[in-house]
């Protein structure tokens, strides 16, 4: 696992319940914030959190953007 892989994992957990709890409040601040974790992974990552919550848990996929190379 490269190590910016990791970092952002690490930045996520910690920055979870945040998110949970103000993503509704603040989605274009939290948006921007993970999409830019994310670039230092790689570039053409992108991501959904779905607003419903479910068991005190969100839907939050990663995605390649399409491209399967």
């Amino acid at each position: 696992m490269s190590e910016n892989l990791m970092f952002f994992w690490e930045w996520f957990s910690k920055k979870e319940k945040y998110i949970y709890e103000k993503l509704e409040i603040e989605t274009d601040d939290i948006a921007f914030l993970i999409a830019e974790q994310l670039k230092m992974v790689h570039s053409d990552l992108v991501f959904e959190i779905s607003f419903e919550k479910k068991d005190k848990k969100m839907t939050f996929v990663i995605s390649a953007d399409g491209d399967i190379s």
